[in-house]
């Protein structure tokens, strides 16, 4: 079952005179599986995949060129590795490893 065909059975039970426990025996549905599927449904419809921002993104602070990008590593072949400030010292030394 998915949560479509799921909630067509929830409109079907909420439409008829029968209680959950009743609607579930006519059905031949166990009544954990329709109480599990009703749960389901209601947290993904709860869950909202954005976030409200406090301030419009053109007044939050932007930090400059040099601190989000404070180090640069030049290759033989002439391009360049720009490397964050905050990236981890071994991953710094396999990468340097990789390009070297």
């Amino acid at each position: 079952m998915d949560i479509s065909t799921f909630k067509k059975l929830q409109e079907k039970q909420a439409q008829s005179k029968f209680s959950q426990k009743e609607f579930c025996k006519k059905e031949g549905l166990k009544p954990a599986i329709f109480s599990y599927w009703k749960k389901k449904v209601k947290i993904s419809e709860s869950k909202n995949p954005f976030v409200e921002l406090s301030k419009s993104p053109s007044e939050l602070p932007r930090p400059s060129f040099k601190e989000t990008l404070p180090f640069e590593y030049q290759l033989a072949s002439g391009s360049k590795l720009f490397i964050p400030q905050n990236f981890d010292e071994s991953s710094l030394k396999k990468l340097l490893r990789l390009v070297g």
